[in-house]
């Protein structure tokens, strides 16, 4: 990392910065503050610094590409989040699109002999958005909350401001 980068700057690399966001549906849900009850993970990190703040720092160049995923913490599974991602401008960060792979393989630690990985299959899915220049954008991210039921327990609304440096 740069010296003059902020400690809580995400590095990119040769694929650009993954971001994961980390959306704390009981405090959503509970009535808390929408930045705070999200947390901001990504790539090239020195060590692990979340953020709650509703700005995340990017160390991207232009022509690279930003991955977000999001997930809740949801320790059962008892909430799903669905996400929508609408982008402010498109001079910093463009082409906001979904991507999505049905195909996608994760391997899981088998429970008698954890070294050894199964490949089992899982749905991907995040938002991809190229970078256009340094500067700041910002994203409003729209959050359904459901649960096991896929009732609708709660929407939400909050900023997110990117500064791509």
């Amino acid at each position: 990392m740069s010296k003059d980068q902020p400690p809580h700057t995400c590095e990119s690399n040769a694929a650009g910065a993954s971001v994961l966001l980390v959306i704390d549906t009981a405090a959503l849900l509970a009535g808390e503050s929408e930045p705070t009850c999200c947390y901001a993970l990504c790539t090239g990190m020195d060590s692990l610094l979340i953020r709650n703040d509703g700005q995340l720092h990017l160390n991207a160049l232009p022509g690279e590409q930003v991955r977000v995923r999001w997930s809740p913490t949801s320790v059962r599974g008892e909430q799903t989040v669905l996400l929508n991602v609408q982008l402010a401008g498109d001079d910093v960060l463009a082409n906001l699109t979904m991507q999505t792979n049905p195909a996608a393989i994760v391997r899981v630690p088998q429970m008698g002999e954890p070294a050894e990985l199964e490949a089992q299959p899982a749905h991907d899915a995040f938002w991809q958005l190229d970078v256009a220049a340094e500067g700041s954008v910002e994203l409003t991210l729209q959050a359904i909350v459901t649960d096991r039921d896929a009732a609708i327990a709660g929407t939400f609304e909050w900023p997110l401001s990117i500064v791509v440096s």
